[in-house]
């Protein structure tokens, strides 16, 4: 089941220690694999395209917050969402509170 609500699964980093200048850019998916993501810091263009992949056997979210992306995966899922406004947000898992990370939105 793929649903978009405004929430996300996010990366096992901190993300306090994501800035624009280490951000990675992001050129592919967007992972979810032993419940982490992959990259937990990155940066795209606002409303870009940020494909999502679900590597791991249980459902994950995408959510950011400060906006309205909230991605349900199940395990082996992928989907994708538009990256938000300009500015910088972190990402979380509602279902793995260890999971997050930080996105750095560009214009």
């Amino acid at each position: 089941m793929l649903a978009l609500s405004g929430a996300a699964c996010g990366g096992s980093g901190s993300g306090g220690g994501c800035t624009a200048d280490k951000a990675t850019a992001l050129s592919g998916p967007l992972t979810m694999q032993g419940r982490a993501f992959s990259p937990a810091c990155f940066k795209v263009a606002s409303g870009s395209t940020i494909s999502v992949d679900n590597r791991d056997l249980v459902a994950h979210t995408f959510t950011v917050k400060g906006s309205n992306i909230d991605l349900h995966l199940l395990g082996g899922q992928a989907g994708s969402v538009s990256a938000p406004a300009v500015g910088t947000y972190e990402f979380i898992c509602t279902l793995h509170l260890g999971m997050r990370g930080t996105i750095i939105v560009t214009k």
